[in-house]
């Protein structure tokens, strides 16, 4: 198998559309939760796999559809990281936000300092898990593998 060189690109644009899904799409997810109080509990806390793997595959596909490859290793491991520190900094800002309510304030007082660093450290490893995931090559495969097809049929249309 030959081995092909390729540049490596920045990965800095794909992180901030990363992050601006997810703004983006937490804010619909409020708006909806304004909008309609029951849509919490009905989708409860699983909502986040959902605004992540929105934002992962949101940048990776953008990637792609531009380089029309998928991250080599340095780019996949950078990406991954900055994604994940980038997210674990959203969710600290939205934590701070929270804690204008005081009833929620209340609530968070009664956390040790312990506590704290477990949960970061928890949230942490969940969000670069499945920042991996979201970004891996068996997604970028198949999202490579749609877009050549679409690709191929966009270049054979003049010709039919």
């Amino acid at each position: 198998m030959a081995y092909e060189k390729t540049d490596t690109v920045s990965i800095w644009p794909y992180v901030g559309i990363y992050m601006l899904v997810t703004f983006l799409v937490s804010l619909a997810l409020i708006a909806l939760a304004i909008i309609f109080p029951s849509f919490i509990a009905l989708t409860g806390k699983n909502t986040y796999f959902g605004v992540n793997f929105a934002s992962t595959l949101t940048a990776y596909s953008l990637f792609i559809r531009k380089h029309g490859r998928t991250f080599h290793r340095g780019e996949y491991w950078k990406t991954v990281v900055f994604s994940t520190i980038a997210i674990i900094l959203f969710s600290m800002l939205f934590l701070l936000l929270s804690l204008a309510d005081d009833a929620t304030a209340a609530k968070l007082r009664g956390i040790p300092f312990g506590g704290w660093v477990a949960i970061m450290a928890l949230a942490t490893l969940f969000a670069f898990c499945l920042n991996a995931l979201g970004y891996s090559s068996w997604f970028g495969n198949r999202m490579l593998k749609a877009n050549r097809k679409r690709q191929t049929q966009l270049d054979t249309k003049p010709f039919r």
